[in-house]
């Protein structure tokens, strides 16, 4: 895992969009808006993070890489079914959200 402060990117004010204005690293857990982003400076809504955040948690907690298209066909429910009814299968529900407008990361 990386953590670091010097490759963070502000949410631009009133906007809730972060602005890529350099070149970044589209391996990993990336949301699909990431991926499709092919000139910069570009803008995506903040709640692009929160795709990858679920990504990561289905990796760490149910070994799937549903961003590996190998690894994943399509249906997610499939692959959270060992946690449906929880309160993490409505977390990750939300947070892997195709539209990064309606993504949301609650916890109820």
């Amino acid at each position: 895992m990386y953590l670091s402060n010097e490759n963070l990117l502000k949410i631009i004010k009133g906007t809730n969009k972060i602005k890529f204005i350099k070149p970044f690293d589209r391996e990993g857990f990336v949301s699909p808006e990431l991926v499709k982003i092919n000139s910069i400076p570009s803008e995506l809504n903040y709640k692009t993070i929160y795709y990858s955040l679920g990504v990561l948690i289905v990796y760490f907690l149910l070994e799937k890489n549903i961003n590996n298209k190998d690894e994943f066909n399509g249906d997610l429910n499939e692959i959270l079914i060992p946690i449906e009814g929880t309160k993490l299968f409505g977390l990750l529900n939300r947070c892997l959200l195709e539209e990064a407008n309606s993504r949301s990361i609650i916890y109820i």
